[in-house]
């Protein structure tokens, strides 16, 4: 299935190109049913280096390809839509820049990995691979990041942002700059970059580590079971959690991080782990049914992506949060589009976080806290518990049910439907017809000897038309407006 062709050009410039027939469920010397991997012997120094891979499908096909340095390190992971037909794409590093997907170094000679990782394949597919280089010599310093470190206000506070968005470094439409364009126009005070498959944003980012909107440093996970938010990390990941052991043996290891292995990594850093859109498409939802849920971090309770489907995350993360596995819930656009999309439009779902700072660390630890909600548009809410006489907040442990009042203010909302849940379970729902501001104190009259778990969380709905029938409410996607993270009771 392989064709090799070597040669040399003028002007010290290299070329490597070869054929190769993927297909689905063949193992073998160079592929498995996941992936096909080339070890390229290069033999001298290099100041440039370019891959170009084209494949030629009769059904849809997204074949992101990688590529590794003599020390293991990725030096360009590039993902496309994918498509059928013909399918081009490139990627280019040099000492000093690269392309978008690419990390740019030092390029030493030696044996580099050039790994296409058959992500979605409806039939096989004949590719077209390409290596293109300069040869030469230039000492590089190492790239430090510093923009995670970046303080943009130093006062406590609620600030709102986003944790979930994509550029066109992955399967995102917008650049960088755009992104923060809009995020300015939304008011937000923090984004989370998350591209699949690859951190060549950070280095932009780094690029606007002065700009008033904080960036947290961050990757998305994309296995074949389900896709995890890495925030506040140090360095990449790996990409590649659903090795079928092809990999591991082409990189001499015994095994690749796996999902759980990765939530370590995550954590030693002093970052989260976050599980998102649970419930998604399918493709995308969660089914890492082994991995141990109380490594997460963070659970995205809300989403506009999956659209109808985000209904039900409230529901699965209380069955986690049931089992005694506190997860914070958050916010999520997945926004690939930040503006003119109808669920991809950067700020219209926000998750707003008490932080002590505007800052990474400042973010991270607010929710770590858990004193967090999530809001559609310009809605606010507080949230408190007040118990012998002390004020607790979302993510705290107040008193027993019988000792503690909650109290709720909400505004910038219309006339709509106040639910309280108590263990996952409906407690009360209250009608308010006037809209915003509302303020409501209520307590506990419930036996609670039948709950696995005393927590209390709240959700708002909006109520378009005066309902017709006493209870009448309309509870979708679309008219939620708030939901809050719990506070929890003592037994």
């Amino acid at each position: 299935n392989i064709h090799l062709l070597i040669r040399r050009e003028k002007n010290d410039m290299g070329t490597l190109s070869f054929k190769i027939a993927l297909k689905n469920n063949l193992y073998g010397v160079d592929q498995s049913d996941k992936f096909f991997c080339k070890k390229l012997q290069l033999n001298e120094d290099m100041v440039s280096l370019k891959v170009r891979v084209l494949y030629n499908s009769s059904a849809y096909c997204q074949l992101p390809f990688a590529l590794f340095d003599p020390d293991r390190k990725l030096r360009m992971l590039k993902t496309g839509e994918g498509g059928v037909g013909i399918v081009e794409t490139e990627c280019s590093v040099s000492h000093n820049s690269a392309d978008k997907g690419g990390i740019p170094g030092v390029l030493k000679k030696g044996t580099w990995i050039l790994i296409i990782h058959k992500r979605r394949m409806g039939s096989n597919a004949n590719a077209d691979i390409c290596v293109t280089w300069k040869e030469g010599r230039r000492d590089v310093e190492p790239t430090t990041l510093s923009f995670s470190k970046h303080i943009i206000k130093k006062t406590p506070g609620w600030y709102c942002g986003e944790l979930h968005v994509h550029s066109n470094h992955s399967t995102g439409r917008d650049s960088i700059a755009t992104i923060l364009e809009v995020a300015k126009k939304e008011k937000l005070d923090f984004i989370s970059i998350t591209d699949h498959f690859t951190v060549s944003h950070w280095m932009e980012e780094e690029f606007y580590k002065n700009d008033e909107i904080l960036m947290l440093q961050a990757m998305e996970l994309s296995g074949d079971r389900g896709h995890a938010n890495l925030q506040g990390i140090k360095e990449m990941k790996n990409p590649y959690v659903d090795d079928d052991g092809f990999l591991a043996q082409i990189f001499g290891v015994d095994n690749l991080p796996d999902m759980a292995n990765i939530a370590d990594e995550v954590h030693n850093e002093g970052g989260l782990f976050t599980i998102n859109h649970a419930d998604g498409d399918g493709i995308s939802a969660w089914r890492y049914h082994d991995f141990p849920l109380e490594k997460a971090d963070l659970f995205e309770a809300w989403t506009t992506a999956t659209k109808d489907f985000s209904m039900r995350l409230p529901a699965i993360w209380d069955n986690i949060l049931n089992q005694g596995i506190r997860l914070i819930g958050v916010a999520s656009s997945d926004s690939h589009k930040a503006t003119e999309h109808p669920f991809w439009a950067l700020g219209k779902l926000r998750t707003w976080v008490y932080a002590k700072e505007l800052s990474q660390k400042g973010i991270i630890e607010g929710l770590k806290r858990g004193n967090v909600y999530m809001a559609k548009g310009d809605t606010r809410l507080i949230f408190e518990a007040i118990s012998n006489p002390k004020v607790y907040h979302m993510g705290e442990v107040a008193g027993k049910a019988e000792d503690t009042v909650f109290h709720i203010k909400l505004e910038n909302v219309p006339r709509g439907n106040l639910f309280i849940y108590i263990g996952g379970q409906l407690e009360n729902s209250i009608y308010f017809k006037d809209g915003a501001p509302i303020e409501y104190e209520f307590s506990i009259k419930s036996k609670l000897t039948s709950l696995k778990e005393h927590y209390v969380r709240i959700e708002y709905y909006e109520m378009p038309q005066e309902p017709k029938y006493w209870g009448d409410v309309l509870r979708t996607q679309s008219t939620l407006l708030l939901l809050s993270n719990p506070i929890w009771l003592k037994k």
